[in-house]
């Protein structure tokens, strides 16, 4: 509850000051889902926040007000209590706001700022760190500004406001915090003292009451993060991340994530980006439902506020620290990929099943190629960074078979190096290895309880020696790629070859990891064509002023998922991991289908592997994983329903490879993710990603709402208006409306289907059929992208006046008026022009005819035409001679729109281990 609001206005702009709450009340925390109801993407009620102008404050008489313009942004302080507000170029009211130096922190009050000096507790264990900066173990001593007038000084780039500290010394000690242009566009926000010892800091900010916010990585708690704070450190995230934070460190924190990223968005209109590469932790109106927090350790609280009006502008702006795709992945990358491990003879299986079950497969992912085995914590891999001969006999010749039948091959690589491989004694000897700070290799237990260690990547020779490796695999053997795994494991009290500690390099070890893979991949293409004929996967990664995981991880994927149903670890959290990584400027997200880890959990079954794999179909990257517990966990080829429902979604997903391409070039020139969180697509409609309905965009046009529950055949699904089209409809949703514009649906899904909307107006284009392969293949009978060259099929999804539009960069155009349900359209009467189609029956395969069962129309050679149904108008234009097939919504699927059978769990179908050792 607030108290009422009083205004000041400065003598000389008017400008509108920040205002403060005269209670002591401290608000309850708010629930974690908390909506926008301000808008979204618009600022709500100036700061919420005041300072009563009657509270006494230690200090001189007051400064005068300020209100400039830095970079176009307007910063404006009262000069009694230093509270302040920003409002963004062209914007009216503040996007984000401080409170003034009047308040108590013993009740509840946060001060504007703090600073301290000494050490906080930190905790680590496999990968795992608790780091806390506030409790009985920390030694960290804060002094506040709370209570203290400040002193405001202004100069031509820069507003800076000043508060004494109370030290002896020096007797000048002071806190400041500096708002300064960055670049041409954006506004810096950072912590400072005079005090070198106080490298300890903490800026406080308003909540507002409805505010929402995302980003900040691959974040597994909720599609809205408010209402919880966030160690901005990679670490393993737990096996399981119970609120409470289970058994350290076999379990996690929820706010844990392997690529935490330091940046944030906020429904009120900001995006900010961290400015430096240390520990820091938000909270996001959790110990105060009107405060945010900033804290950083061992820097102080560094922050960069992106030019933007929209989600997508400033997420653009983001991307120009952290990088973007590039180069833009090979056409393979977005078809299915499919694990195979256990040796050649399973290889040969899966590469089989799909070929002869016409799955569409373009990678083959062997993560063992160097070596593994089952242990009593799952099947472990050697960790050798080379080919195990033993394993995989005639790795060479399986590759290059595989490649001729259209299959990229996929391995493995990760950071630690186990005493027992021979890589061990090679970094030893020759200083490649992080060592203690006594100058010893610094050992510990990887995840298989070995002995083990990391590579120094601070050591360009250790990198050099390492991409030798790498280069070998690439170059000698041809494999196309792999995964990247691990590098959040850095030892804080580790040494480095550069001078650096574990704890002053541990967040930009990820991205050491990452681009040592990248410069591997890129030097091993180098003088091959194409020369971005590779990719890697990383689930690790950072992002900073200083640079990001988008700009060096060609794909990244969420990381270890349990084998169930549960939302704090489970198959939900796929969809706020990629939702979230995508608004921290990663483009290109999938995720292991169907989960990871079955540690203290059961296996994934036939239902859970159903749904997992229709809502992979809808990332970019489609791969299955065979899990920890890669015999029990139920897989693609366990039975002939599983193979068939895999076929359908392998399908669809190879047949949106338009749509794809036109994705991946708005992530190279935008940083835009294929991925999308909903408030990236509809800013102003909360309704999307309030509470657990987790649901995705993927682009702008296709809304996805897996269904996150086991023994469900129905979801309710939120709509962002009327209008919106099943992806395999014949007419458009009629919702019931909820919060705003917004609508929301409840959806029959049968466990062999997930309900998918497509954007009314929207042309999908499609390829024409679902190809083989897009990796290409000299096999006789394997379909490939250069057998549907000049060919796409178009998705007709019209909006309620009937219209359509479609704009594809590579010189194809169509739009349309007239179309409505499939119902009221008479295909008999189609026409090309003025000229009936003629049926295809009637006609051979290079003719332009209609089919009036399938209702769709088959368009030959189009460079200009325009296609006639009853009253609706379709004109196509193309730069090269196309054929065209055209289809009102479900109608232009075909086949795939028909459901496979599911008659249950089959619990007793034999796993593909069965008859065969290790």
């Amino acid at each position: 509850m607030y108290h009422k609001l009083c205004l000041r206005l400065s003598a000389g702009a008017l400008a509108l000051l920040v205002l403060a709450a005269c209670n002591d009340d401290s608000p309850e925390k708010p629930s974690s889902d908390a909506g926008s109801s301000d808008g979204g993407d618009v600022a709500a009620d100036a700061n919420p926040d005041a300072t009563s102008n009657a509270c006494p404050l230690d200090g001189t008489a007051p400064a005068d007000d300020v209100a400039a313009d830095i970079n176009g942004w307007t910063v404006s302080v009262d000069g009694a209590t230093g509270a302040w507000s920003i409002t963004a170029a062209g914007g009216d009211e503040p996007v984000l706001a401080g409170p003034g130096s009047c308040g108590r922190d013993d009740d509840g009050w946060h001060a504007p700022a703090r600073v301290a000096s000494g050490e906080a507790d930190v905790k680590s264990s496999f990968g795992n760190f608790r780091i806390e900066l506030e409790s009985e173990q920390a030694s960290l001593e804060w002094l506040s500004t709370a209570n203290i007038a400040p002193s405001v000084e202004q100069t031509d780039d820069a507003v800076v406001i000043s508060w004494p500290l109370p030290l002896d010394e020096p007797a000048d000690a002071a806190a400041e915090l500096r708002f300064s242009a960055e670049g041409a566009q954006n506004l810096a926000v950072e912590l400072t003292t005079n005090v070198e010892d106080l490298d300890t800091g903490e800026i406080t900010t308003t909540c507002r009451p409805d505010e929402a916010f995302f980003g900040l990585g691959s974040q597994t708690a909720g599609m809205n993060l408010r209402g919880r704070t966030f160690p901005l450190w990679t670490q393993e995230q737990g096996n399981s991340k119970p609120e409470d934070g289970g058994t350290f460190p076999l379990n996690n924190f929820p706010e844990a994530a392997y690529a935490p990223m330091g940046i944030w968005h906020s429904s009120a209109g900001y995006a900010a980006i961290i400015g430096h590469d240390s520990y820091s932790e938000i909270d996001l109106c959790e110990e105060s439902a009107d405060r945010v927090r900033l804290r950083s350790h061992k820097e102080l609280p560094r922050f960069v506020l992106v030019a933007g009006e929209s989600p997508k502008e400033r997420l653009t702006a983001i991307t120009e620290y952290t990088g973007r795709v590039d180069p833009a992945p090979p056409a393979w990358v977005f078809g299915p990929w499919f694990d195979a491990v256990g040796g050649p003879w399973r290889v040969e299986e899966v590469a089989t099943a799909l070929r002869d079950n016409d799955i569409p497969a373009s990678a083959i992912w062997t993560e063992d190629w160097i070596g593994g085995k089952s242990t009593a914590t799952g099947y472990r891999l050697s960790y050798a960074w080379e080919w195990d001969d033993e394993l995989y006999p005639n790795l060479p010749d399986t590759i290059d078979g595989l490649q001729n039948r259209g299959f990229a091959f996929l391995g493995y690589f990760n950071p630690f190096i186990p005493t027992n491989v021979r890589m061990f004694t090679e970094g030893e000897e020759n200083g490649y290895l992080i060592q203690t700070q006594e100058d010893e290799t610094y050992l510990f237990q990887d995840p298989a309880f070995r002995n083990s260690t990391l590579i120094d990547l601070t050591n360009p020779d250790a990198v050099d020696w390492l991409q030798g490796y790498m280069t070998k695999a690439a170059d000698e053997l041809g494999i196309d790629g792999w995964m990247a795994d691990f590098a959040e494991w850095l030892p804080v009290d580790a040494k480095l070859h550069s001078g650096q500690t574990g704890w002053e390099f541990h967040n930009q070890y990820p991205l050491a990891w990452q681009k040592a893979n990248k410069d591997a991949l890129t030097e091993a293409h180098a003088d091959q064509s194409p020369s971005n004929d590779w990719t890697f996967f990383a689930r690790s990664g950072w992002a900073s002023t200083n640079g990001g995981s988008a700009g060096f991880a060609a794909t990244m994927w969420g990381g270890d998922q349990n084998t169930n149903w549960r939302y704090d670890d489970g198959f939900p959290t796929i969809v706020p991991i990629g939702a979230h990584l995508g608004l921290s400027g990663v483009s290109l997200y999938g995720s292991d289908i169907a989960g990871y880890n079955s540690l203290g959990t059961s296996n994934t079954d036939k239902e859970l592997f159903f749904r997992w794999s229709a809502a992979g179909a809808f990332h970019p990257l489609m791969r299955t994983h065979h899990g920890g517990d890669k015999c029990d966990n139920w897989n693609f080829d366990r039975d002939a329903e599983t193979l068939a429902h895999y076929r359908r979604w392998a399908s669809v997903h190879t047949l949106l490879y338009p749509y794809f391409q036109r994705l991946v070039t708005e992530a190279t020139e935008e940083g835009l993710p294929i991925t999308r969180h909903p408030f990236l697509v509809e800013p102003n409609r909360p309704a999307l990603w309030t509470g657990d309905g987790y649901q995705f965009f993927t682009g702008d046009d296709i809304l996805v709402a897996p269904v996150l529950a086991d023994d469900a055949t129905d979801r309710t699904v939120t709509l962002p208006e009327q209008g919106w089209w099943p992806l395999f409809g014949d007419t458009p949703a009629l919702g019931t409306p909820a919060q705003g514009d917004a609508v929301t649906v409840d959806v029959s899904a049968p466990v062999t289907e997930i309900p998918v909307f497509v954007r009314p107006g929207t042309i999908l284009p499609l390829l024409s059929e679902a190809v083989d392969s897009f990796y290409g293949s000299s096999e006789p009978g394997v379909t490939d992208l250069a057998d549907v060259d000049g060919e796409l099929r178009l998705a007709l999804y019209p909006d309620t006046e009937g219209n359509v539009q479609l704009g594809l960069d590579d010189g194809v155009s169509a739009s349309g008026a007239g179309w409505t349900s499939t119902s009221s359209l008479d295909w008999n009467s189609a026409s090309l022009g003025d000229t009936a189609l003629p049926t295809c029956d009637s006609t051979g395969a290079d003719a332009s005819c209609v089919d009036p069962a399938a209702k769709t129309a088959r368009l030959v050679g189009v460079t200009e035409a325009t296609l006639k149904v009853g009253s609706a108008q379709l004109s196509l234009s193309a730069d090269e001679a196309t054929d065209f097939v055209v289809g009102v919504a479900g109608d232009a699927w075909g086949e795939w729109t028909e459901a496979t059978p599911y008659t249950g769990l089959n619990a007793d179908a034999p796993s593909w281990c069965e008859g065969h050792t290790e």
